[in-house]
């Protein structure tokens, strides 16, 4: 075999782990920014507020609605579920409709 191609062929297997790793890398970047969006964690007013609405939801809003009385779907970052206890249960559940506001405007 020629010298030549067993480089080439052995550089091949090298590039595509070398490819693999960059789209992994970015893949990863990706969702780690979309997760940073999201609490891990409910908040010690959401928990008050659970207390409030046993087996109902408690919603984490954008912070530029925090305050406000009506919210457009697209302002909820998601919701966490809350028992007979009202205490939070499970996981944060994402709302797929939200839209990050300063991405928005930025676009504007």
């Amino acid at each position: 075999m020629n010298p030549y191609y067993f480089i080439v062929l052995s550089a091949i297997p090298a590039v595509a782990l070398i490819l693999l790793a960059i789209l992994r890398n970015k893949s990863e970047e990706k969702e780690d920014e979309h997760n940073s969006k999201y609490p891990k964690e409910p908040s010690e007013a959401a928990k008050r507020e659970a207390l409030k609405h046993p087996n109902g939801w408690v919603y984490a809003l954008d912070a530029a609605f925090e305050y406000e009385e009506e919210v457009p779907s697209e302002a909820i970052l998601g919701a966490w579920k809350v028992n007979s206890e009202g205490k939070i249960i499970g996981d944060f559940v994402p709302n797929d409709k939200y839209k990050d506001l300063d991405e928005l405007f930025k676009k504007e």
